[in-house]
């Protein structure tokens, strides 16, 4: 049987597990014409949030992220709206 699955070394495992973030998104404007905002919650951390005024700020966020560790989670992580 053939099978598509890769074997992996422990330290390629333990390295993907520390970069795996996964979050739920939600924009939405304040009112018609109005800038996007945007909220993210970790998964699994429901009671965690990140705020954000605008994509601007998200996207920023979301290069920190990848390019190392996941944010501290110090209680409700929210960040100014502006």
């Amino acid at each position: 049987m053939y099978s598509l699955q890769q074997k992996h070394s422990e330290s390629d495992v333990s390295m993907r597990r520390a970069i795996d973030q996964s979050y739920l998104l939600r924009l939405w404007a304040d009112r018609a014409g109005g800038p996007l905002r945007a909220t993210l919650t970790p998964v699994g951390q429901p009671d965690a949030h990140y705020h954000f005024a605008s994509l601007d700020e998200l996207l920023t966020f979301l290069e920190t992220a990848a390019q190392g560790p996941p944010p501290a989670e110090d209680g409700d992580a929210e960040t100014a709206m502006g």
